[in-house]
């Protein structure tokens, strides 16, 4: 099997189609929001992923990962052991990549 790398943008709902893809199992696109990256074969590359961080007892944070920039939302509450969490002293702020 050939080796290759990507810095596609890809979402963790997109391995259901990367799977199905590797097994040759049909999928309905309108019905998942998953995409098949063009790594894979896919038509049109994603625009930007979500990354969060939901771990209990700590600070709930995510990041909206794009080519060009970041934005981050950082939250000071912390998370409790059911995923919830408190919006409270919060901040977002962005990065614009250095392409």
């Amino acid at each position: 099997m050939d080796e290759k790398m990507s810095d596609e943008i890809i979402s963790t709902a997109d391995y259901l189609p990367i799977m199905c893809k590797l097994c040759d199992i049909p999928v309905d696109y309108e019905k998942i929001n998953g995409r098949l990256p063009l790594s894979f074969g896919g038509e049109k590359e994603r625009e930007y992923a979500i990354t969060e961080s939901i771990h209990p007892e700590d600070k709930y944070c995510a990041v909206a990962n794009a080519n060009d920039y970041e934005i981050y939302f950082d939250n000071q509450a912390l998370t409790d052991e059911e995923g919830r969490f408190e919006l409270k002293d919060y901040k977002v702020y962005g990065t614009i990549k250095m392409v």
